[in-house]
């Protein structure tokens, strides 16, 4: 089951952000995950959610835990 919008905005914002953190363009950070670019985008905009297997492999490869993409606070960047 996909998240609500706002959800998946929340997880789109703090993959955004762990992968700024790397210094990761978006296209370094696809590739290195071993997804499209437009996936990338379309995650972090929040137009789309990933599977738990893809969740997971983000969190691992952008070394961020699943609790601050899930309780990430938008209004503290």
């Amino acid at each position: 089951m996909p998240l609500c919008p706002y959800d998946a905005k929340i997880l789109g914002s703090a993959i955004k952000k762990a992968r700024n953190k790397k210094h990761l363009t978006q296209t370094k950070c696809a590739k290195l995950l071993g997804y499209s670019l437009s996936f990338q985008k379309d995650v972090e905009r929040g137009r789309f959610s990933p599977s738990l297997e893809n969740f997971y492999r983000i969190c691992r490869t952008l070394n961020v835990s699943a609790d601050e993409c899930i309780f990430y606070d938008m209004n503290s960047e």
